[in-house]
């Protein structure tokens, strides 16, 4: 059996001084993918005229990141109530950022002028 290729991921934005190792194995890039989906649909979802269903799709997204964060990096329970100290676009950026490590995908973080134009 082969060696099994590890990716690093910084997470600095909660504390975490070293880089933690994950491995590219099929359950961690499944889970990428199945992230990126849910994030995709989630964010369609919250765009619906029905304002409840929009906090409702936004608050599932948000816990589905935290979830897949937590999951994949391995965090304990204190490392991962620091998430909750992230902001809203923090999280989802950290988010997209493992999950593009995993991938092998070059994540570019989105700048405030990407953000504002996105509102638009």
């Amino acid at each position: 059996m082969s060696e099994i290729e590890t990716v690093m991921i910084d997470a600095s934005r909660i504390g975490i001084k070293n880089e933690i190792a994950v491995p590219t194995t099929y359950r961690t890039v499944r889970a990428a993918l199945v992230f990126n989906k849910d994030v995709l649909s989630l964010e369609a979802g919250s765009e619906g005229d029905d304002p409840v269903e929009s906090l409702e799709s936004s608050i599932k997204m948000f816990d589905a990141v935290a979830e897949y964060i937590t999951k994949t990096l391995s965090l304990t329970a204190k490392q991962s109530d620091k998430l909750l100290d992230l902001n809203p676009g923090e999280l989802v950026d950290f988010g997209q950022a493992v999950a593009a490590g995993v991938l092998h995908i070059e994540n570019t973080e989105a700048t405030e002028e990407d953000r504002k134009s996105d509102a638009e």
